[in-house]
């Protein structure tokens, strides 16, 4: 019962990850890895971009199941950056994927690709597994690369499942993404802390979300059906259905209850953004019962509690050192 390991275990989705695999594998020791200092309990901090280290890293667990999330997963900031996104990404999904050969070729591989790689073909409507891939910008562009890296460096005897997800969301994301920039801001107006006024980027784009621990449950199941799926495997992840951001940002706004005006930031709309992406589930519903039951306004309301509680957090961590300097003592 060889370990699985679970790279990126600190991002958004690795934190939902690690308890459902460790539920659904009992028997099998499970090793995270992050990029930097200080690991988790029971992992490793490894930058997968070296590629002597991410060898021994796989010479010396010979994981039996290998979970890569590790990505620069920020569209905008991928913007910003595309140097950092393509070495991340595509390199360091390289290094993983020679390790794999050399050490343990017989290992099943599940990588978290994207959604965005179908880029303009949206446009001619949902977008199968057959879709022909034509992504935008270096963040799809970088994941699509890596889906190649893996299907050419990956030995012919390791199991690989390609999975596609598309906009997820949830309690603990951060504000670089749409859905929890919207929940922060209205949260602190509400608190009274910023004027009511929130900032946006396009509000016509319709996308396909989901709940994140749905896509996290999603990935365990395939996991546990891996034996039964083909050999080398694309699916998409998602829910099937469009909102537009405009819709989640009302949604949001009546959960927390304020009236806000809306204010465009120029620097948040992208180049030749595609009106709609959705995605058929056709295929994933083969596998498993799809789509989710959870409900999306459930996720919204689970995202304003924490955004809510984690302003809360620092409001008291605030009060706590204030108390602390005006006692003369030391926060």
């Amino acid at each position: 019962m060889r370990p699985i390991l679970l790279t990126g275990a600190a991002g958004f989705v690795g934190h939902y990850m690690i308890p459902r695999l460790r539920k659904a594998f009992p028997d099998r020791s499970l090793v995270t890895v992050v990029r930097d200092p200080p690991a988790l309990p029971g992992g490793q901090a490894v930058d997968l971009t070296d590629r002597e280290r991410t060898d021994q890293l796989i010479r010396t667990v010979k994981p039996q199941i290998v979970v890569h999330l590790a990505a620069y997963s920020s569209v905008a900031k991928a913007r910003e950056k595309p140097n950092a996104v393509w070495r991340d990404n595509r390199d360091g999904t390289y290094c993983v994927a020679r390790a794999i050969n050399d050490h343990v070729p017989d290992a099943t591989v599940l990588f978290a690709s994207t959604g965005d790689v179908y880029g303009k073909n949206f446009n001619a409507g949902p977008a199968s597994e057959e879709t022909m891939a034509a992504p935008n910008g270096p963040y799809a562009n970088s994941k699509r690369a890596s889906e190649m890296v893996l299907r050419q460096f990956l030995p012919d005897t390791a199991r690989l499942i390609v999975a596609r997800p598309f906009n997820h969301t949830g309690p603990g994301q951060a504000e670089t993404f749409v859905v929890a920039s919207f929940a922060n801001q209205l949260v602190r107006i509400k608190a009274g802390l910023q004027p009511p006024k929130v900032t946006v980027g396009n509000l016509a784009a319709e996308r396909d979300f989901l709940d994140v621990r749905d896509v996290a449950d999603c990935y365990v199941r395939l996991l546990l059906a891996a034996e039964a799926l083909p050999h080398r495997m694309v699916v998409n992840v998602a829910r099937g259905t469009a909102i537009s951001i405009a819709e989640i940002l009302e949604r949001l706004r009546r959960i927390v209850d304020v009236d806000v005006e809306i204010e465009v930031d120029q620097k948040r709309l992208r180049p030749n953004e595609i009106p709609v992406a959705t995605a058929s589930t056709h295929k994933l519903a083969q596998f498993m019962e799809w789509p989710p039951q959870r409900d999306f306004d459930e996720t919204l309301r689970d995202i304003v509690a924490d955004k809510t509680e984690a302003l809360q957090q620092t409001a008291d961590a605030e009060a706590a050192e204030t108390q602390a300097l005006a006692s003369g003592g030391r926060p």
